[in-house]
């Protein structure tokens, strides 16, 4: 082979392996994966953009608080994906959900006017 194919040939291999790193990127980056990887919840790609997020300092096992906000085009299909409740109950460390989500988003520093 001359040096000219051989230098293609790595041109080529070059910007296959960039362009799949950038694929596996914006695949790990997307929350809406991570929903699914750790807790089974599916949110449809098409149909939802994350608009805003923010989230606290991860420890070694990428724990942490975390908010995100989607906007969505099909409110029915986000409806149908959750088994909704407004129902309060005591958690572990706080008297209500509520409670406890006020606090979390307080920690991370959330905008109250990131919240409606």
């Amino acid at each position: 082979m001359n040096k000219k194919k051989i230098v293609l040939v790595l041109i080529i291999i070059f910007i296959v392996a960039v362009l799949s790193l950038l694929k596996i990127y914006n695949n790990l980056t997307y929350y809406s994966d991570v929903l699914k990887i750790n807790w089974n919840i599916e949110l449809p790609k098409n149909l939802i953009r994350e608009i805003y997020s923010a989230n606290s300092d991860s420890n070694v096992h990428g724990d942490g608080i975390r908010y995100h906000v989607f906007l969505y085009k099909n409110e029915d299909k986000i409806e149908e994906l959750f088994n909704w409740s407004i129902e309060e109950k005591k958690t572990i460390f706080y008297s209500s959900y509520s409670e406890s989500i006020d606090n979390w988003l307080n920690k991370i520093k959330v905008s109250k006017k990131k919240l409606s």
